[in-house]
C-alpha cells in the first residue's frame, strides 16, 4: 500500500508518519543491540520501509541516532527551562524541584530505550551529551545559584555541587536494579513508589541545603 500524504509527511495506513516509525524501530534495537549491532538494512526492514526511505529521513545512520537522543534530550531541557524559573521563597523552591525531578524521571521511564542506548553508548553520545543534557543540569545550577543569591540556600552550599548531586540520585532512583526490585519492592514505574521515592529525595535533599 503506497503511503498517503497528510500535513506534508508521508503517513501509513495507520497514521503513522515514515520517520517516526524509522525512529521507533531504530530505538528498540539500537538499545537491543547496541550502535553497531544494529545496520540500516535491519532498521529499513523493521520499520517496513527501503534502505532509500531511512537515508532520505536521516541520510545516515549516524545521523537517525544522534536524532534520537537529541529529541529525548532537548524535550528534557525544555521541560526544566519552563520549570526552574527563579524561586520567590522556601515553598516554592521545593515544589519546583519536586517538579523538576518528577518530570525527568517520568521522561526516563516513558523511553526506557534511550535511556538504556545513552547508558550503553556513552562515548559515542558524549559530544551530544554536552550540547543537551548538559543545558539540563545547568538550568538546574541556574536556579540554585538564584537560591542562594535570596538567601533560600545555606551559605556554605555550592550550588554546582548540590545540583550534581540532586542528579546523580535521579539516575540512581531510575537505575533497573532487580535486586531492589526483587527484596524492596521498589521500582521507580510503580507510581507508588515513584511519588515515595520522589518526596523523601526532596525532603532529604532541601532539608540539607536550605538556609536554617
Amino acid at each position: 500500500m503506497k503511503p498517503r500524504v497528510h500535513g506534508g509527511q508521508k503517513t501509513d495506513a495507520g497514521g503513522q508518519d515514515t520517520a517516526g516509525r524509522i525512529i521507533s524501530m531504530a530505538t528498540r534495537l539500537f538499545a537491543e543491540n547496541g550502535y553497531d549491532g544494529t545496520s540500516i538494512k535491519q532498521i529499513s526492514e523493521q520499520a517496513g520501509v527501503n534502505i532509500a526511505a531511512v537515508n532520505y529521513h536521516f541520510a545516515s545512520k549516524e545521523n537517525l541516532f544522534r536524532r534520537i537522543i537529541e529529541q529525548f534530550l532537548s524535550d528534557l531541557f525544555v521541560s526544566s527551562r519552563k520549570t526552574l524559573t527563579p524561586p520567590q521563597n522556601a515553598e516554592d523552591m521545593k515544589v519546583r524541584l519536586e517538579i523538576f525531578v518528577r518530570q525527568t524521571i517520568e521522561a526516563i521511564i516513558r523511553q526506557p530505550d534511550v535511556t538504556t542506548i545513552i547508558q550503553r553508548e556513552g562515548v559515542r553520545s558524549a559530544e551530544i551529551f554536552k550540547k543537551t543534557i548538559l543545558q539540563h543540569r545547568a538550568a538546574l545550577n541556574a536556579f540554585l545559584e538564584h537560591a542562594r543569591t535570596i538567601g533560600l540556600l545555606a551559605a556554605d552550599v555550592d550550588p554546582e555541587f548540590a545540583a550534581a548531586f540532586l542528579m546523580a540520585q535521579i539516575a540512581q532512583g531510575t537505575r533497573k536494579d532487580r535486586a531492589k526490585r526483587e527484596f524492596f519492592g521498589q521500582t521507580p514505574v510503580s507510581e507508588r513508589c515513584r511519588n515515595q521515592w520522589i518526596r523523601q529525595t526532596i525532603r532529604l535533599f532541601c532539608g540539607g541545603i536550605l538556609a536554617a
